[in-house]
């Protein structure tokens, strides 16, 4: 059986996880593994000795670079190192129970299929390799759920990204033509250097209407301007991830979200409504012009399920999961 592990690193384990799990065993029938500081959960401090763990938090600059962490009341420490520490944390995992491979989902990701009934899926799709979902052209690519087809797949991208750290973040930034670093970023590096470890979820039926576009960078009172000005002549990217949006969607016959459709249908943490759609994501510009639709169901056993709508040509795809980023799931449950 596919074992799912869920990964909280904070030293305080936020009320909405608890929720997030209870999602989980809703849909999945394997074992469901949770790590973090609480009660009940595997205790990750086990590899604070680790040669992997140590040699992260040796070369890792991630929460280094500024003065003040992100969230300091619930990641202190910083959330990019905890974001990247879960992929190594997870090799550490892996390697003591002895599995095969395994999933990984993000603490405010709600699913609404069984990844043990789905895991000759993906066995079938990535074989050996690992699969994240592609966020956008300046997002990279999202754990939110993470496939490890194989502990010497999964061992190669945590040595991928300790070769990328080695790098400062300026060097980082102009080698790949990319903004900030934090994880999802590392993992999109390592996707276009190594596309045999890592493959991708598919997360849109056909191309967005207009291609993906890079924001441009607009101060003060111009940042509306330029924000008009991004969705009436958008930036090209200069290089799109090789797998695309649509990797597989003729065998998983589902798509899955990276955060577009999560925060359309909930807003974000930072305050934005529901209805948001950034341009920077993939489904951004095509949520925002009405293309696709988010629908609720029941499914056979009285689940609520969500599928989405592609009114260009009518077709209704099941989705496989929400991104919630306001951290409210029990609204989608």
């Amino acid at each position: 059986m596919l074992p799912v592990v869920h990964i909280y690193l904070g030293p305080q384990l936020p009320a909405y996880v608890a929720e997030t799990v209870r999602q989980t065993r809703r849909f999945h029938s394997g074992p469901i593994v949770c790590v973090g500081s609480g009660a009940g959960q595997i205790d990750p401090s086990r590899w604070d000795r680790t040669k992997l763990i140590q040699r992260l938090r040796e070369v890792s600059w991630l929460d280094r670079r500024n003065g003040k962490p992100l969230f300091p009341d619930i990641y202190p420490n910083g959330l990019w190192g905890y974001a990247l520490e879960r992929f190594f944390v997870m090799a550490e995992l892996m390697r003591e129970e002895g599995w095969d491979s395994a999933l990984q989902i993000e603490n405010d990701v709600a699913i609404y299929f069984d990844p043990a009934a789905t895991a000759e899926v993906m066995k079938q799709c990535f074989g050996a390799s690992c699969a994240a979902i592609p966020a956008g052209p300046v997002e990279g690519c999202t754990a939110a759920l993470f496939y490890v087809g194989s502990l010497a797949a999964l061992d190669a991208i945590c040595a991928e990204i300790l070769d990328l750290l080695a790098l400062s973040e300026g060097e980082l930034r102009a080698r790949f033509s990319v903004g900030m670093i934090h994880e999802m970023i590392l993992l999109a590096i390592v996707q276009r250097q190594r596309p045999d470890l890592l493959g991708s979820f598919p997360v849109a039926p056909s191309l967005p209407q207009l291609w993906p576009f890079s924001p441009r960078r607009w101060p003060g009172r111009l940042a509306r301007l330029g924000s008009l000005c991004d969705r009436i002549a958008p930036r090209h990217p200069r290089r799109l991830p090789p797998h695309g949006l649509n990797s597989h969607i003729e065998v998983f016959d589902s798509l899955f979200d990276a955060s577009s459709f999560g925060q359309f249908a909930g807003g974000t943490l930072h305050g934005h409504p529901s209805g948001i759609a950034f341009p920077h994501h993939w489904l951004g510009r095509d949520l925002a012009s009405g293309r696709f639709a988010l629908i609720w169901n029941h499914d056979e056993q009285g689940r609520r399920v969500p599928s989405v709508s592609d009114r260009m040509d009518g077709r209704i795809w099941r989705l496989n999961n929400l991104h919630i980023h306001s951290k409210r799931i029990r609204d989608f449950v």
